[in-house]
């Protein structure tokens, strides 16, 4: 039996654009068997596969797919069926307006492609996408029983023993003393608690931050380099002047924080909430906001060229004098923004609400009319 998928890189979404609906989140599931469970379940109609960082995430969406927003490490898949083939909405034009494009181009698969259909069944695809191919084996007959043992041995055959599993990185002892400056690089702070504690000028590069607490703490001048923060919380946290730049903050809560002259140089921070944070000169060069809520943010003298701001809202935002040469403001909320001033050369806004309330007071680069 096999299943074929249309497939594109970045995360699922739906015709609402966005990832709510019915769906399983399994942790530690290959992409293979990810695929299977989805082909051997009626409810699944696609499958979105995360692996980065030593984590891989499997998604078994009941919701149908219909197009991708980018967001490096993700990949999608539908059901390729007429009703998934009809609805998909990626890489299309409307009105003569181009969508926006994906970062991550859409990528050809690996396993050939099936053989084309009858001409009667021909059913075109969106640019972009690709069909990929999933053979499903028929299952292994079941094994006998075991005769039954009246009494457990005492120690069981070596090759019955599970391997150990693999080393994780320390947790890093000595939390309760000097953190300040410190070097925690290596170390491992998955779900870990960290409300209120100084972590001034200290490093953090390249460090799993998954779920952390780390509400009001001071990170003033850490590095957080290439992070893995998925569903952080940084709620009202003192992060001016710290390095995020390349670090993956998906979901993450930064409500009231504060983020003056601190950089985020290509980083990820799809689906954020930095509703009322301080922003004064931080730099979002190259920053993934798709779907984050900005409202209220105070962004003066903010960079942020070629920024996505894909599908957020950024209700009564203080943009002055902000560099966004070439930020995508797709669908974007703009509802009472100022760009008083700001430098919007080559930023695109097709779909953007709100733009008759915007403040355009001495921008330059973009004629609103």
């Amino acid at each position: 039996m096999a299943m074929n998928y249309l497939m594109a890189r970045g995360a699922c979404r739906t015709v609402d654009n966005t990832n709510q609906g019915v769906f399983e989140e399994h942790w530690g599931l290959t992409g293979d068997a990810c695929r299977l469970r989805c082909s051997v379940s009626t409810k699944c109609l696609g499958y979105e596969f995360v692996g980065m960082q030593g984590y891989i995430r499997c998604e078994l969406h009941h919701t149908m797919p219909t197009h991708t927003v980018p967001v490096d490490g993700y990949s999608c898949f539908a059901k390729d069926t007429f009703a998934a083939r009809g609805a998909w909405k990626g890489k299309r034009s409307a009105n003569g307006v181009q969508q926006p494009p994906s970062r991550n181009p859409y990528v050809a698969a690996i396993l050939p492609p099936p053989p084309p259909p009858q001409p009667a069944l021909v059913y075109a695809l969106p640019p972009g996408i690709v069909v990929v191919r999933s053979t499903l084996r028929p299952p292994p007959p079941p094994e006998l029983p075991s005769p039954p043992i009246a009494v457990p041995p005492r120690a069981l055959p070596i090759h019955l023993i599970a391997p150990p599993p693999p080393p994780t990185p320390p947790v890093c002892a000595g939390l309760d003393g000097t953190t300040a400056g410190r070097d925690f690089t290596g170390c491992d702070f998955v779900g870990a608690v960290l409300r209120g504690m100084n972590f001034q000028q200290s490093t953090f590069n390249g460090v799993r931050l998954l779920d952390a607490k780390m509400d009001k703490a001071n990170l003033e001048y850490a590095s957080m380099v290439d992070i893995f923060a998925l569903s952080i919380s940084l709620k009202a946290v003192n992060a001016k002047f710290t390095n995020f730049d390349s670090a993956f903050l998906e979901g993450a809560d930064l409500t009231h924080a504060e983020l003056s002259s601190a950089t985020f140089r290509d980083a990820v921070l799809f689906g954020a909430n930095l509703n009322e944070a301080h922003m004064d000169k931080t730099n979002l060069d190259g920053a993934n906001l798709a779907q984050a809520t900005l409202n209220k943010v105070q962004m003066p003298e903010v960079s942020a060229e070629g920024a996505d701001f894909t599908d957020a809202s950024l209700r009564s935002a203080e943009l002055v004098h902000g560099q966004m040469q070439n930020a995508l403001f797709y669908r974007a909320d703009l509802t009472a923004v100022s760009f008083k001033d700001a430098d919007l050369t080559g930023a695109k806004f097709d779909g953007a609400k709100g733009m008759h309330t915007v403040d355009w007071t001495g921008s330059r680069g973009f004629d609103y009319k």
